[in-house]
């Protein structure tokens, strides 16, 4: 099974934008105490774990920290999944905007019925989906994602000091051809093979996710797989 995900680089800006823009929206509403000005249970440090469920709440309340753990919690899976999606590292930053910026505005919605991640991938999968058919639409394709994204699984478990320099050329290249392979799938098909084969979701969350019967996903699944096997049989051959 393909697995990918090296952190993007630390100094990625989505999670200082997603703040500060939720922060001046935050000001835009009715004046009033902040939660722990009103004498409320303060955030807790990042370092304990808190429900996302109770953070999510909190953040409905203007609680910019409670945001801010959400948005760190998960700023580089959302990152991964939308570059992987697009191809393009700039697309990607603005869509990661876009999905946590889309949290903050419906954190009252949540009702607690699927999982945090479920639900916030519903949302990172439905923003790329639009912007895939907003750049094809002016004659733009996805690209191929950004080279620090192209690892497999075998690539992250293996001891890259115990490879010499052709191995790693070689282990990179192939990545590389992975991650290619994967752009040319169909947007439908690239977002089931990323949620299960990068993200390592269940079939039941990948169906919560899209909205579809667990039979069509596990379908489009082997599908997928497929296309991406002819693609690289072709390259490898």
């Amino acid at each position: 099974m393909l697995r990918a995900m090296p952190e993007p680089p630390t100094n990625a800006p989505m999670a200082r934008s997603a703040l500060t823009v939720a922060d001046e929206r935050s000001s835009e509403r009715a004046a009033g105490p902040r939660p722990a000005e009103r004498g409320g249970a303060s955030t807790r440090d990042p370092a304990t774990p808190m429900d996302e469920k109770v953070l999510l709440e909190r953040v409905a309340a203007g609680d910019q920290r409670a945001f801010q753990l959400l948005v760190e919690r998960y700023q580089h899976r959302v990152f991964a999944f939308c570059a992987r999606m697009v191809g393009d590292r700039a697309e990607a930053e603005d869509l990661a905007q876009d999905v946590f910026l889309t949290l903050y505005r419906n954190a009252g919605e949540f009702r607690g019925e699927s999982a945090f991640s479920t639900w916030l991938f519903r949302i990172a999968k439905n923003q790329t989906l639009n912007r895939i058919k907003y750049l094809e639409r002016r004659g733009r394709a996805a690209g191929r994602v950004p080279p620090e994204l192209a690892e497999d699984r075998l690539a992250r478990l293996t001891d890259e000091d115990a490879l010499d320099a052709d191995e790693r050329l070689a282990q990179s290249q192939r990545a590389e051809a992975v991650q290619a392979a994967i752009s040319e799938l169909a947007e439908d098909h690239r977002a089931v093979v990323v949620l299960r084969d990068m993200e390592d979701m269940s079939y039941e969350e990948i169906s919560d996710i899209t909205g579809l019967p667990l039979g069509t996903v596990k379908s489009r699944i082997h599908r997928a797989r497929s296309a991406l096997a002819k693609r690289l049989a072709r390259i490898f051959q």
